[in-house]
Formats: structure tokens, C-alpha cells, sequence
């Protein structure tokens, strides 16, 4: 296989000798492979870079750690027979031994180490054979990205004499590599991420080209029997890396089921959450056009953007619906039967506002490098106008980053024809006018009327067993007037309560349903309501679908 673009553009950046110190960042937890074995990224780096290099691993927990033995054994005898200080080499070696023990307690001892050895390897004795590769893994718990003010005095030791380093030309001009790893940039030090010398490096989710060479090679070698196509399986598991496509095929494999949508669909969303937080909601709609009654006008506008989007022509496909009208009148439940009819994976963005100051910040650089790495995929944001917080003087500065980073996001030209957004509000009017720009097709729910509304009706009444066409004029006359100001959250409600009412009296004839109705207060919310139809109407692209 070709090489990952990740390592390419290490290889060619460190090479040219513009950096030699970077920030691995993104889909760190994945497997990557090499010579047909698949390893974890510390193990992937090792196996491409030992050949020219001593590996260094570096942690908080495990402090300075080898490739091998042999690899440790050389070390010591190499740094202890160049130390400037102690005058006996026994001395030396008992520092460098009690140094690397002592790396898993302090890590600003182990910083000191490796900072020790690189002085000797770039003294003139060039006393190392090879050059290293440092390899500092959970990055951002060495230098967490905290206001200096507020850190503990050890940690502002460590970033110190992280800069310190980092920016010293001798080690800017060696041939030794520092790789930083960590899944966000956000969570490690701005004053690191910031350095001029330090290159940052996204390790992409894989795309689907990857993930269906990867199933298929996969499901033969664990010799599992899919009850769906390939290419559908591809197109669920996007969002997750190999390493959670391969934890749902090994349980797949294990528990002998068969290997369908909804256990793609519940495993995905399962793998996702443990990997960026509770931040996504995989949607799995179980209705399509057929089964929304009324908005016969909606029905047949969404199905032409369907058409539009099917052709797959990016220039085309719009970056994303604002969907507004008033609460209750079915905007969710009619647009994930869109999603339905359009066959794309469907999420929703919940949570992303969090209390502690950097952490939304922290959640979007997640975020959207899994969206960024769906291939087609149709996003929703409900109640979107509390999602976001503007930018206006009364918000936080936090808020105005996330809902800069999400306008930026949507009008980037690269997500175009790959992500959809739909944003669904009945305040369309609180949004921010970059976000109504490039949410370019604007569509206003109303309350059902004409034919649209008999739809419903007829479909309340098979719930009392009353065919609505089997009525005489007189009685539908009598029942269309009680029902014109029911709105389709309240023929939910009124629903159930038919239901329920026939199954305590065994039989509920039409003066029992009308005589049901007449019980709701309809007048609850009607003037925020109508105001809400008004700012709809506003918010519409097309005139003749304005009620």
C-alpha cells in the first residue's frame, strides 16, 4: 500500500530540514500499517524509524523507555562514558541508571535525561552511531494547555525547559527529531503548539477507500458473512478509524450475529463516544416520505434535493438546510425521513458547550476531525440558535471561538458535497448571519392546512376505526371545524389519547372522538406560536412553499 499522507508529510518536511519537531495529532488511537501488520503509532514510528534512529519513548507514567534491551544497554554505556561530570564511570552509569528510573516519577528528571543525551550526540565525538527520534507520547499531560498563572510550580518547570530546548539551535539544527503526540492540539501548551519550529501534523481518520479495503480484508480473514453489501458497511463505519472498525468485527465474530445496519449503526456510535466524548449521536431513522403524513409541498421539495444531492456533483450540493417554523409542527421527525430517502449517515451534535474554560475548544478540534472524515454524511443541529452563542460583547470568548470555528467549518469548500448541515430552529432569527449565508436552501414548516391537514385527520380517525371518507358530508364538515387548529405535535398527543380512550371504553364512535377533542386547550402558546409563522415566513427560499 502507498504510504499514509501523515508520514509522507513528516518524511518530506523533517527531510528538507525545515522542521525537525513536531505534533502528531488527530487519530492518534488507530493502527497503522506496515510489511502486512498492523501496529499502534508509537510501534508504527518505531518500526519506519529505527533503522536510522535510537527510539526514545517518553511518558509521564512510564518515563524514558527503549525499542529493546539492547537499545537501553547501549545507551547507558554511550552517555555514561560522555558525562562531563562525576570523575569515575561507575559514577556515570549509577546517574543514568537512577535518571531513567527515576523519568517514571519525575518527568522533569526524564526531560533532563534526554536533554543530557542529545548534548553528547551533537558533541564532536558524535558519540551516539544514530541520531534520535523522541518520541513524547500524551503530550498534552507533560505541557497541559493551562494559564500559566494557575499551574503548579513543577509544571511550569517542565514548560520552561521545553522551551527552552525546543528553541535552542544546536537541537533546531540536529539531525535528532522530537514528535509530540497527543489527539488535539488544544490540549498541549499554546507557547509549544505556537514555536516557529514546530510543525503540526494531522493523522487523518481513514477515508473510505481505506476503511472497505480494510473490512473486506477483514471479514475473509475472520470469515464473517454480511447481511449487507460491502459498500454499505463501508459507508456506516464512517467516522471510526481501523481500530474501531476492527473492535465491532471481532465482536461480530464472537457473538456469531449477523452483520446488519443496526449493529454496524449501534456499534459505530458506541466506538465514537469512547473516542471523542458524548459530543455525537448517531441517528438511525426508521421512517421515510411515506410514512410523514401531510406536507405534501415539503415532501416533493426535499425529494428534488434529494435527486440534486444523488447526482453528486459538490458544485451542486448545497452546504446545508436552515429549517425554522414553530415547535411541534414535525421539523425533526420530516427531516430524518430526509436523511432516510437520502441514505447518507445521519448525527446530531449535542453537548458541545462545556463549563471549563479551553475544553469546547478542546471538543470541536475532535469533532471535526471525525466529521471531516465522513465521506457522506448529513449533520443535524436541533434548537440550533441555543447551540450557538454568537458573538456578540455579553459572550464568552470561548463561545466565539466555537461559533467561528463552525461557520469557517461549514463555508470550507472541501466539506462541500460531503457534509450536509441541517440546522433546525424555531428562531431562525437568532442565528448569526454567517451561519443563514451558507445554510443556502431555507425551508419554513407550517401548520398543515387543506388537504394536507385531511391527511392527518383521516389517519387520527383509523386509530377509532372511522374510515374519514366513509363519512357524510355533514360529519366531516362537523369534524374538520374542531380539528382546523390542532398542530401536528397535538394530532400526536391526540392520537394516543384515542387509543387509549377506545381501549377503556372498547368502542369509540365519532361523537366520542369529537367530544375528545373539544377537551384540549389549544390556546396554550398560540401567540408565540403564530409568531413563530410569521419568522418562518422570513426565513424561506421558495415563495410557493409559504403558507
Amino acid at each position: 500500500m502507498s504510504e499514509y499522507k501523515f508520514f509522507n508529510r513528516f518524511s518530506k518536511n523533517f527531510l528538507s530540514g525545515e522542521y525537525n519537531q513536531f505534533i502528531f495529532y488527530g487519530n492518534i488511537y488507530d493502527i497503522y500499517k506496515s510489511e502486512d501488520e498492523y501496529y499502534n503509532l508509537s510501534d508504527y514510528l518505531i518500526k519506519k524509524l529505527s533503522n536510522t534512529r535510537t527510539i526514545i519513548k517518553f511518558n509521564i507514567t512510564s518515563g524514558v523507555d527503549f525499542n529493546s534491551n539492547a537499545d537501553r544497554d547501549l545507551f547507558i554505556k554511550t552517555l555514561a562514558e560522555n558525562l562531563t561530570f562525576f570523575s569515575n564511570y561507575d559514577d556515570k552509569r549509577s546517574w543514568v541508571i537512577k535518571n531513567i528510573a527515576q523519568s517514571r516519577i519525575s518527568s522533569l528528571d526524564g526531560l533532563k535525561l534526554l536533554k543530557e543525551a542529545f548534548k553528547v550526540s551533537s558533541s564532536p565525538k558524535k558519540s551516539f552511531i544514530k541520531p534520535f527520534a523522541f518520541l513524547i507520547e500524551h503530550a498534552e499531560t507533560l505541557a497541559p494547555d493551562v494559564e500559566i498563572e494557575r499551574m503548579f510550580e513543577l509544571d511550569r518547570q517542565k514548560l520552561v525547559f521545553l522551551r527552552e530546548w525546543l528553541c535552542d539551535d544546536e537541537f533546531i539544527n540536529s539531525h535528532n527529531i522530537a514528535i509530540f503526540i497527543s489527539q488535539t492540539t488544544s490540549e498541549i501548551h499554546k507557547s509549544l503548539v505556537n514555536l516557529p519550529s514546530m510543525d503540526k501534523v494531522v493523522i487523518d481518520y481513514p477515508d473510505y477507500e481505506e476503511r472497505k479495503i480494510f473490512i473486506e480484508e477483514q471479514i475473509q480473514k475472520m470469515e464473517i458473512t454480511p447481511a449487507i453489501s460491502l459498500d454499505r458497511a463501508t459507508d456506516l463505519t464512517a467516522g471510526l478509524n481501523l481500530n474501531g472498525i476492527r473492535h465491532i468485527l471481532v465482536q461480530n465474530k464472537y457473538t456469531k450475529e449477523p452483520l446488519t445496519e443496526e449493529v454496524i449503526l449501534s456499534k459505530t456510535e458506541e466506538v465514537i463516544r469512547g473516542t471523542i466524548g458524548d459530543y455525537i449521536k448517531v441517528i438511525n431513522p426508521d421512517h421515510d416520505f411515506s410514512d410523514v403524513y401531510g406536507a405534501a409541498k415539503i415532501k416533493k421539495e426535499l425529494a428534488r434535493q434529494v435527486k440534486i444531492i444523488k447526482l453528486n456533483d459538490p458544485k451542486i450540493i448545497p452546504r446545508g438546510y436552515l429549517i425554522s417554523g414553530r415547535n411541534g409542527v414535525g421539523k425533526t421527525y420530516i427531516m430524518e425521513a430526509f436523511a432516510k430517502e437520502l441514505g447518507w449517515l445521519c448525527i446530531e451534535l449535542k453537548n458541545l458547550r462545556q463549563k471549563y474554560l479551553g475544553e469546547t475548544d478542546v471538543i470541536f478540534e475532535r469533532v471535526k476531525t471525525v466529521l471531516e472524515s465522513f465521506k457522506n454524511v448529513i449533520v443535524y443541529v436541533d434548537e440550533a440558535d441555543t447551540m450557538f452563542g454568537g458573538r456578540g460583547e455579553n459572550v464568552h470568548e470561548t463561545e466565539k471561538r466555537l461559533t467561528g470555528n463552525f461557520i469557517k467549518m461549514i463555508g470550507d469548500p472541501a466539506n462541500r458535497g460531503k457534509i450536509i448541515w441541517v440546522f433546525i430552529t424555531s428562531r431562525p432569527d437568532l442565528l448569526l448571519p454567517d451561519f443563514i449565508r451558507r445554510l443556502e436552501i431555507k425551508l419554513g414548516f407550517f401548520n398543515p392546512k387543506g388537504d394536507d391537514r385531511k391527511d392527518f385527520l383521516a389517519n387520527i380517525l383509523n386509530d377509532a376505526d372511522i374510515k374519514y371518507d366513509a363519512l357524510s358530508d355533514a360529519e366531516k364538515k362537523k369534524i374538520d371545524e374542531v380539528f382546523k387548529d390542532f398542530s401536528p405535535a397535538e394530532f400526536k398527543t391526540l392520537s394516543t389519547q384515542i387509543k387509549a380512550e377506545k381501549k377503556l371504553t372498547q368502542k369509540l364512535d365519532l361523537a366520542g372522538v369529537i367530544e375528545l377533542m373539544k377537551r384540549f386547550n389549544l390556546s396554550i402558546g398560540r401567540e408565540k406560536y403564530l409568531e413563530q409563522d410569521e419568522i418562518a415566513r422570513e426565513y424561506s427560499t421558495y415563495v410557493d412553499l409559504i403558507e
